[in-house]
């Protein structure tokens, strides 16, 4: 995030715990203003259920599964709510407002052009940004950096597939 990004640079005369301090502050100002949002811009989409799928995001990318989650899992998410149907709708709005990014993975022997081997209800989505991630997961400076060979995989994923998406990539494919 910009905003973030310069508040780093801005505080270098800071120690690096303020300096975090700072970032976290405007990162939770950040989700806290698209939570809002939703209500105000879902119109006919259910804007609950847009913040639950954008809130469960960081905890479906991290949970440790056969060393990857491979796609979105749509159960005990929303009330009465167990399908990609049920979810279409709300996974469409965070797509096209760039809040999540898709990944489709290709079951078999991939195949050109994959966009045909695509299916929509075979989805991993991720954030759209690696220090919102982390700051919806709770993860602080020191955690992350008291990590050594934990998992941490799914930061990676993320941080890929935003630059796949800066670069133009977008959707991608695995």
């Amino acid at each position: 995030m910009p905003e973030a990004v310069a508040a780093w640079y801005q505080f270098k005369d800071l120690g690096i715990l303020e300096r975090v301090e700072k970032v976290t502050k405007i990162h939770s100002d950040l989700v806290a203003g698209y939570r809002r949002d939703f209500g105000k811009y879902a119109g006919k989409v259910n804007a609950a259920l847009i913040e639950s799928v954008f809130n469960i995001i960081p905890t479906q990318l991290s949970l440790f599964i056969d060393e990857s989650v491979k796609r979105f899992k749509f159960k005990n998410i929303y009330k009465r709510k167990y399908c990609y149907t049920d979810y279409e709708t709300a996974i469409h709005w965070l797509l096209r407002c760039r809040l999540a990014l898709a990944n489709y993975p290709i079951e078999g022997k991939p195949k050109t052009p994959l966009a045909a081997y695509k299916k929509d209800n075979m989805v991993k989505l991720f954030l759209f940004d690696v220090g919102l991630l982390n700051h919806m997961l709770g993860n602080s400076y020191k955690e992350i950096k008291q990590q050594k060979d934990e998992y941490k995989g799914y930061v990676a994923e993320n941080f890929v597939k935003q630059a796949f998406t800066a670069m133009g990539i977008d959707p991608t494919y695995s």
